[in-house]
């Protein structure tokens, strides 16, 4: 490793910046550079494009097609490499003598084969490992430095199972970091350094041990920052200021030329001025203050991540586009848009925007695109997104194409005709060990006042040249002074050692949490004229023997909770350090049994004296929550209780399928979710929220219940309230049938069942859902998705009917006869243990017998049936429509999978009429008519007969949880089918649900294994009552289309068709249709 870029390193500060964020805009505003256009693309290594030598050759192949000038590759994910690196393993799926990145270098750099592409290597910096289980990789730095990790406020390592992180404050994580940065940079002949994540995941971490006691000496505290403290907050975002200018120094002074860039946060709704920047979610939420790294000059290539679907946030888009070429100082900034997040034509007009001169007129750098893997939202192949740059098509329609021609990076002037030079160093004491929080004054041609950090760096860029003076100062130490020689074009090295000259504390003991029964260390450190004396002091009293820099305390009891301090003394005098709190908690052990987990909250192995925590228990579906056993005896829960000694409890579960309940991390998502655990009154260990929104839906939470047993249950929600909260938060409770929307306060209630429906039929398996969505009609507020609960209500009803002795048919089943009130609508169920009921078919009484059959009566030895009344949707009745109107269908020749199979010279209509064969009470029913032939095809013949489009009550949206039911006569006998479309719509039952989606086939009792399948049955001559379970039909695909699976997001879709197959051979037919209904479970 070349000695120039590893000389000794560490992190400096920010240089008072963020103090003058909002007065930067007199500063070199225009850009460094010349002609040429960065034109880069995001390359992720989740995805495939750098695993092997053929993925390397294609991806520079198509990057070269697609006339882009830079590839910005991710060669670091989590702590892991797609390269051969000195300090963290190769990725998991990448050969051990396999180098990616080398290969790629080579074969981008490689002229002969087209023009050179630079290589800039995308690291991301802080997130250490995704994964619910450890890295596979002994080596893997998460493995073997488990003490680097960041915490939240609340002490949580992880907070959503998946996602760790190093902590930036640690000292040893931007020593390592520094590594792997200037490892890639000394040894690979890469253009560029692109940092990823250079940020904290968020406000409310940072609280690592290591973090606390630098902040706490710095800024002489006790105790845990609240996240909002301003101190708090600008010391976090140094630290990441630190490691950007850290490594930016060191970089170019190994390697001159190459390019220091970094994917920076932005966020809707997009600012215009400076003055702005500090609400934005990069400076305020994820502490990163990249308009000062900009300003400062530790990027030379700034790359804002404009990630906006621009059919939804043009106007976000166009404020950041505007803002990052007005705000480049004298650097440069390319525009970042996500592709995969547009169509092609969208991403052209974005791509187009970054060309675009500002209001104060400003041009851009060019663009980087996110990402070759993702490349349009239209899932269109990648090279229709390349051709559309390059070539005129129909996704573009202006001329020239965006990269019509080939083009080189802009010239960096600050790199090739360099006017400024720079200085960095270390300061440490006189044993070598870093000082944190040194003053460095310069001054000369310019005056700065630098501050190093827990590695000792500082460091200055962009100095005029010239001699300065540098006066190196640190508390307990003898100020040091010299002068430096600052070189256009070169980085300056000057270090200080200083001189102890009394005695100071350095690092200040901090407050701990220790459990009885475990042991606890209290280190402090200090410098000072040697040798130095040390005693511990317990509540104001010395501790005999405890003479080190350092107290251990085994097996901690009770009796060892108390305040300690640290007096430091030599011949010059003694100093005492600042109270550190020791708390001893009493573990609480929490483990289940049975079929279900245990929570505790707050989630801590331990907790203090006389406190008061929660267990919960969570079954598993068709599981449910017996008891609390152990060192407490209860049945109730959630159960809280107040901790006097430790504990040792067991959740008791045991199969239970009428009381279920789905925690936060059971449900699915879609949209921006924050999975937090701080407030209290949550149920289990966390939940999620997400922000309120005043158009449509940006985010869901579904809960999708296992039931076991089909019935009526009451729906639940546990949430914890607070202030924040929406007040009409919209829970959807969607179930056979039907559904039901409750807007709760999620302001009040909170910590406790609260019922949102009641009584709502749910059939077996996993057709129901939950779900939460943030669509309130108001901004600013948040809505909480944490437990639901599905408990069998008591009482099923059922209707009185009879049902007549039956007749066995050998092709069909068991055929039932039904008697009941008339005008009743009723779900027959059948089962073969008088315990497990399935729904068999609905039923519409009549003054005349009811007819149904149960095709699976044969693979039972006793089968016994019930029935009850249902709901009604009614779609049509066709009274009110005049005669001669076509409704709800077209004209059977109409479809085009069927009119080879409609004789188009025969009568071919769908029309209300008043005229019909007897049998049915209406004025008015459905008259449909046409003739069937042979075809063409050689298919046997059959007719689809559609509600696409249809003039009167098309493509109507049905529940896939509810039943479809009418009244049919035929003057020829025909089997019948349905046919529905998965168009997951959200509209009200019985409204358009559109055209967009795949077919299925129901109903095919008679023979489902054909194209189309055989339905019921319908004889001629006589008016019958057809109607079809949905959740209980057997399901076929459409030919071409479906899967034979009834899928949707939303439990909806839309009734599209009757399928109608000929049983008495080819010629004409008429079907009478009437009293079309939607059909629901609830009793």
């Amino acid at each position: 490793m070349s000695g120039a870029c590893f000389h000794r390193i560490g992190i400096g500060r920010g240089q008072g910046l963020r103090a003058r964020v909002a007065g930067v805009m007199a500063v070199w505003l225009a850009v460094a550079g010349g002609a040429g256009e960065f034109r880069g693309l995001w390359v992720d290594s989740w995805s495939p494009g750098l695993y092997n030598a053929a993925q390397i050759s294609q991806l520079v192949s198509d990057a070269r097609a697609g006339h882009f000038n830079a590839l910005v590759v991710e060669v670091r994910r989590r702590a892991d490499a797609f390269y051969n690196s000195n300090f963290e393993p190769k990725a998991v799926g990448v050969a051990e003598d396999f180098d990616p990145l080398a290969d790629l270098i080579a074969k981008a750099h490689n002229t002969n084969d087209g023009p050179r592409l630079e290589v800039h290597c995308w690291i991301v910096a802080y997130p250490a490992w995704l994964g619910s289980s450890p890295p596979p990789q002994p080596n893997h730095p998460l493995n073997l430095h488990p003490d680097w990790r960041n915490r939240t406020s609340t002490g949580a390592f992880c907070t959503d199972g998946q996602n760790h992180y190093f902590d930036p404050a640690h000292p040893e994580v931007q020593k390592h970091i520094f590594k792997v940065a200037m490892d890639i940079i000394s040894r690979y002949d890469v253009d560029g350094l692109n940092w990823d994540y250079i940020r904290y995941p968020g406000v409310l971490w940072g609280y690592g041990e290591a973090a606390l006691a630098r902040f706490n000496s710095r800024f002489h505290r006790t105790g845990w920052p609240a996240a909002s403290d301003p101190d708090w907050t600008a010391f976090r975002r140094d630290q990441v200021t630190a490691l950007v200018r850290k490594v930016y120094l060191s970089a170019i002074a190994c390697k001159p030329q190459v390019v220091l860039s970094a994917a920076v946060f932005t966020g809707s709704p997009g600012i215009t001025n400076t003055a702005d920047f500090p609400s934005t979610s990069a400076y305020s939420s994820v502490l990163q203050n990249w308009l000062a790294w900009m300003l400062e000059g530790i990027l030379d290539l700034n790359m804002p991540m404009t990630y906006f679907d621009h059919s939804v946030s043009a106007a976000a888009y166009a404020r950041w586009n505007n803002f990052i070429k007005d705000h480049r100082y004298h650097r440069q900034a390319v525009v970042g848009p996500a592709i995969g997040q547009n169509t092609i034509s969208n991403s052209l007009v974005q791509i187009r925007l970054t060309r675009q001169t500002t209001p104060a007129g400003n041009r851009g750098d060019g663009v980087s695109c996110y990402s070759y893997a993702s490349n349009n939202s239209g899932r269109l192949p990648i090279a229709a997104f390349l051709e559309a740059l390059t070539q005129p098509t129909a996704h573009d329609p202006l001329t020239p194409p965006v990269f019509s021609e080939s083009d080189v990076p802009p010239d960096r002037l600050w790199k090739n005709s360099p006017v400024r030079g720079h200085l960095k160093g270390f300061v440490y004491d006189d044993l070598g060990q870093e000082l944190d929080g040194a003053t460095i004054a310069l001054s000369g041609p310019a005056t700065r006042v630098l501050t190093n950090d827990a590695t000792g760096f500082y460091g200055a860029v962009d100095l005029e040249p010239g001699l300065y003076t540098a006066c190196a100062s640190f508390p307990g130490h003898a100020p040091a002074t010299q002068t430096v020689a600052v070189v256009a074009g070169t980085v300056a090295d000057l270090d200080f050692p200083l001189t102890p000259t009394g005695v100071v504390i350095v690092l200040q003991p901090q407050d701990q949490s220790a459990l009885v029964g475990s042991n606890a260390v209290l280190r402090a450190r200090a410098a000072g004229v040697r040798p130095l004396g040390y005693q511990w002091l317990q509540n104001g009293v010395a501790l005999a023997g405890e003479t080190a820099d350092s107290l251990t305390l085994a097996h901690v009891q009770l009796t060892n909770a108390g305040t300690y301090r640290l007096v430091v003394s030599n011949a010059s005098g003694a100093v005492t350090s600042l109270v550190a709190t020791l708390t001893t908690l009493l573990p609480v052990r929490v483990s289940s049994a049975g079929n279900g987990t245990v929570s505790l909250a707050p989630n801590a192995a331990g907790h203090a004296l006389n406190s008061f925590v929660t267990v919960a228990g969570v079954p598993e579906a068709g599981f449910g929550f017996s008891h609390w056993s152990g060192d407490l005896a209860s049945t109730l829960n959630p159960l809280t209780f107040q901790v006097t000694n430790s504990l040792t409890i067991t959740g008791n579960f045991a199969p239970s399928p009428d009381d279920l309940i789905l925690d936060n991390p059971q449900a699915s998502y879609t949209g921006s979710w924050t999975v937090s655990q701080t407030a209290e009154g949550r149920y289990g260990l966390n939940y999620h929220y997400a922000t309120t929104t005043d158009g449509p839906a940006t985010a869901t939470a579904t809960y999708r219940p296992l039931i076991s047993r089909a019935g009526a249950y009451d729906v639940y929600l546990w949430y914890p309230a607070g202030g924040n909260r929406a007040t009409n938060a919209p829970w959807v409770v969607s179930y056979a049938g039907g559904s039901v929307t409750s807007l709760v306060n999620q302001t009040t209630e909170g910590g406790k069942w609260v019922q949102i429906a009641g009584g709502k039929y749910f059939a077996a398996g996993t057709n129901g859902s939950v779900q939460l969505a943030n669509n309130t009609g108001a901004r600013g507020k948040v809505v909480m998705a944490d437990a639901v609960r599905f408990v069998r209500a008591r009482g099923q009803q059922y209707v009185p009917i009879r049902l007549e002795p039956g007749s066995r048919d050998v092709a069909s089943g068991f055929a039932l006869a039904v008697y009941g009130n008339p005008d009743q609508t009723c779900l027959v169920e059948a089962s073969a243990n008088l315990r497990q009921w399935a729904p068999l078919s609905r039923v519409r009484l009549g003054s005349q017998l009811a007819q149904l059959v149960d095709a699976d009566s044969d693979a039972y030895p006793h089968r016994f049936y019930r029935a009850r009344q249902v709901n009604v949707y009614s779609l049509a009745d066709f009274e009110n429509y005049a005669n001669g109107v076509r409704v709800l269908f077209g004209t059977p020749a109409s479809s085009g999978s069927t009119h080879e199979f409609v004789d188009s010279a025969a009568p071919n209509f769908c029309r209300v009429t008043n005229s019909f064969p007897a049998g049915n009470a209406s004025a008015k029913v459905l008259h449909i008519g046409w003739s069937f032939v042979a075809g063409s095809s050689g298919q046997s013949p059959w007719l689809r007969l559609a509600t696409w489009d249809a003039p009167g009550l098309p493509n109507p949206i049905v529940s896939f949880q509810q039943g479809i039911g009418f009244a049919v006569r035929t003057d020829r006998e025909i089997y019948l089918a349905v046919g529905l479309r998965e168009t997951s719509s959200t509209g009200p039952i019985g409204s358009n649900g559109g055209t967009v989606g795949t077919l299925e086939w129901i109903g095919g009792t008679s023979d489902n294994t054909t194209d189309p399948p055989r339905g019921r049955r319908i004889c001629a001559g006589q008016w019958i009552w057809v109607s079809f379970c949905i959740p209980a039909e057997p399901v076929r695909a459409f030919v071409g289309s479906g899967n034979g699976v009834l899928e949707s997001s939303t439990g909806k879709g839309v009734f599209d068709e009757l399928v109608i197959v000929p049983a008495d051979g080819l010629g004409p037919y008429n079907l009478y249709l009437d009293n079309f209904q939607f059909i629901t479970f609830e009793p």
